[in-house]
């Protein structure tokens, strides 16, 4: 689950009693500190086709966005291997211009990929990734096979805009053993 919205929001809660963690990167804030984005999960969760995920905002008349989504196969605990943030980074000039989050280097084959951002003029996922949901928050996901290096990076027609995102890539079930560097 990713949220956006301006000066910060409570963790959020569900009908079915599911409890919401942040993924570790906490709230990424532009430089105003107005826009605030974070990133949670829930293990192991139980859920109905009436299940009503709620999220406060944290100051009077903020606005919150919510994006949801369930996913299978994944570690049923310490289910976070990587994540990284941006804050205030640019998409400098010209238009056409990239927004990037990372690289991490996953321990894992098999690793869901997770990245949230508030880009503007963002009308793609980056190379690779596929859309958890549409809209002005771009949120991608994918599988990566092989452990190693991962980043997103999502393209951008705005002229230099700052924009916050949080990548974070979630262990496969089972936990196979850690991938082994020689060197």
């Amino acid at each position: 689950m990713a949220m956006v919205n301006n000066r910060g929001f409570s963790t959020p809660t569900d009908t079915a009693g599911n409890l919401y963690v942040d993924c570790g990167a906490g709230l990424v804030k532009d430089v105003s500190g107005y826009y605030v984005i974070e990133m949670f999960y829930a293990l192991n969760t139980s859920s109905t086709a009436s299940n009503v995920v709620s999220v406060a905002s944290s100051s009077a008349g903020g606005a919150v966005s919510v994006l949801a989504s369930e996913w299978l196969g994944r570690a049923k605990a310490s289910p976070v291997d990587q994540f990284t943030t941006v804050s205030d980074g640019n998409t400098g000039t010209g238009g056409g211009n990239n927004c990037p989050v990372g690289p991490v280097t996953t321990l894992y084959a098999g690793e869901l990929v997770v990245a949230f951002g508030d880009i503007w003029g963002c009308s793609s996922c980056g190379p690779g990734y596929l859309p958890v949901l549409g809209g002005f928050y771009e949120d991608e996901y994918l599988v990566q096979n092989i452990a190693g290096p991962i980043s997103a990076n999502w393209p951008s027609s705005y002229n230099n805009y700052l924009y916050q995102a949080i990548l974070c890539t979630f262990r496969p079930l089972p936990n196979p053993a850690p991938r082994t560097i020689w060197i």
